[in-house]
């Protein structure tokens, strides 16, 4: 266990020099919408899941968590987020084989409302903005407590008719503990924009470590999360949990506190939402409160093939 927190320890401060070669000093990273959660279940659980990782969202998660598993999966996902931002997301994975697990995803994130004008007040039309990274995913069972797992993935965000280009790779890993407790440990966004003109900024990079549990058999599921955005100097800590009632419902409630910066108000930081099982199907929702912003909603159909 020394080993463990040992070694992330040190990624945590290796990670902490790249930071410092990349940037020099905080500032505001490209492609902002690789920081919107994915997957109604991790939302409701209050973006605790570095350390759960045991589904198809470990495609944006922990990709080591797809090394378990063990059939063909496919998920959907919407997100209906204030301002006229809406999410779409796909993903797919493999079972976990001799060469390992693979997995791709889809993310595209479109902004509505937003009009262009040839003068202060006259409407010349609607802009088109949206957002999407297209992603592959691996992941393998080194032990029957290791797992580690890597996705590369291409990002493009249009503003209308101009275009930036991007690209940027996962690190991830989950190591099993006895006792059904489980560490995850994530690098997410290690990458650069590719522009058509001008100085290359960063995506968000972002650390993430957690810890997961189950108790009472498998029925309670608890878990943490710290992160850092290595561009933005943002920090947050989360926890979580979910209880599992019979085999159809399980419901859902976490919070996530920003360590810094912290300026919304009302229930912004607190999350709930329920899973419904039937056979080898299951439906998610999550609903975020994001204070004065408005309130945020996640639906995911995921099927075992």
């Amino acid at each position: 266990m020394v080993k463990i927190f040992s070694a992330l320890f040190l990624c945590l401060l290796s990670s902490g020099v790249y930071a410092a070669s990349i940037t020099g000093t905080a500032g505001t990273a490209a492609f902002d919408f690789l920081k919107i959660s994915q997957g109604a279940r991790a939302v409701a659980m209050g973006d605790s899941y570095t350390g759960v990782s045991d589904d198809i969202s470990a495609l944006y998660w922990n990709q080591a968590g797809i090394a378990q598993n063990t059939a063909h999966t496919l998920a959907a996902s919407h997100a209906l987020w204030f301002d006229g931002i809406s999410r779409y997301y796909v993903g797919y994975a493999m079972p976990s084989s001799r060469l390992g697990a693979f997995g791709a995803s889809v993310n595209y994130v479109s902004v509505g409302g937003i009009e262009k004008r040839t003068g202060d007040t006259d409407t010349y039309s609607a802009a088109s903005v949206w957002n999407m990274a297209a992603a592959l995913a691996w992941a393998k069972s080194f032990s029957d407590r290791l797992s580690l797992g890597g996705g590369l993935k291409l990002i493009v965000e249009n503003l209308d008719t101009e275009q930036e280009n991007g690209i940027a790779v996962d690190l991830g890993g989950l190591y099993r503990v006895s006792g059904g407790t489980t560490l995850g440990l994530c690098l997410q966004n290690i990458g650069v924009q590719m522009p058509a003109s001008g100085d290359a900024d960063f995506p968000p990079v972002i650390l993430r470590a957690g810890a997961a549990r189950q108790f009472l058999g498998d029925k309670l599921l608890l878990a943490s999360d710290g992160s850092y955005g290595l561009i933005d100097n943002s920090a947050y800590l989360t926890i979580g949990g979910e209880y599992r009632i019979g085999s159809v419902f399980r419901p859902r409630a976490g919070y996530k506190y920003r360590l810094n910066n912290t300026n919304l108000e009302g229930l912004s930081g607190a999350a709930a939402g329920f899973g419904l099982t039937y056979k080898n199907y299951r439906l998610d929702y999550a609903i975020t409160p994001f204070g004065d912003l408005g309130i945020t909603h996640r639906l995911d159909f995921t099927v075992t093939l």
